[in-house]
């Protein structure tokens, strides 16, 4: 109907394919001539789609939105300990779970002082063992189901640090 047409993209699946096959590229390639924007949620899905062919002047970073009446920064206290967190669906292939547990065991047996939380959607089972077979300090790690709203405003607003993945490396 000779609308424009913007494409958003929240994938995470695109961060872990190593390689698009060809046919996907020539296709993405067609597609994008009938597409005026994409709008990844991050720089790093922009890149991605960058490589997959799509033409750079067509994409639009734009961050997810967030409620800033619940989102916003609080001055907070001094934590007695550091108090890391990660929020994520805990799907190991894009958020790197056991990379970031592994770097929890290490910090612990250097004698670290530090609590750390791991809040999301994802099953803690799992996570729970893991961190057990890893022999990291009960005290020191939390795991903490689907949190929303103030809830989960709660733990950002009083986390020293953030943790995410970049790839397979954690990072904190």
């Amino acid at each position: 109907k000779s609308k424009p047409v913007v494409v958003t993209e929240h994938s995470s699946w695109l961060n872990t394919i190593e390689k698009i096959p060809f046919w996907k590229r020539k296709l993405l390639q067609w597609f994008q001539k009938k597409v005026r924007f994409f709008l990844p949620v991050s720089k790093n899905l922009g890149l991605k789609l960058v490589e997959m062919g799509v033409e750079k002047n067509k994409i639009i970073s734009v961050a997810n939105v967030i409620d800033t009446n619940i989102f916003y920064y609080k001055e907070m206290l001094i934590n007695e300990k550091t108090n890391f967190l990660h929020v994520s669906n805990f799907k190991e292939h894009h958020k790197n779970i056991n990379g970031i547990l592994n770097t929890i065991a290490n910090l612990d047996k250097k004698g670290f002082d530090f609590i750390f939380n791991f809040v999301g959607d994802g099953d803690i089972q799992p996570l729970i063992k893991k961190s057990k077979n890893l022999g990291i300090t009960p005290s020191k790690i939390t795991f903490h189901t689907t949190k929303t709203g103030v809830e989960l405003a709660n733990f950002f607003q009083t986390a020293d640090v953030m943790c995410r993945t970049q790839g397979k490396n954690p990072c904190i």
